[in-house]
């Protein structure tokens, strides 16, 4: 599922059968006819995907996720969701 927010980046969740129950959440920038990926995280249920999915989108509308998407280590960063 796609779902594009501004400053025209997109948001996708991906579960993919052949691997498991692994659930993808992708992040793209889109420029000109392409799209470069930005952020990939993988999680292990869908539930946690989606709230990851939604709390990444209202960061992403508002302008503070960027910054944390192209400045974070590579390997696992960890964050709490707003409840």
């Amino acid at each position: 599922m796609d779902t594009p927010v501004r400053n025209g980046y997109t948001v996708e969740i991906q579960k993919i059968e052949g691997i498991g129950t692994t659930w993808i959440v992708r992040v793209y920038k889109k420029i000109l006819f392409f799209r470069k990926l930005v952020s990939s995280d993988w999680f292990l249920d869908g539930p946690q995907a989606e709230r990851y999915a939604t709390q990444l989108r209202g960061e992403l509308e508002q302008g503070t996720g960027i910054l944390l998407l192209k400045n974070r280590r590579p390997g696992w960063v960890l964050r709490r969701p707003v409840r």
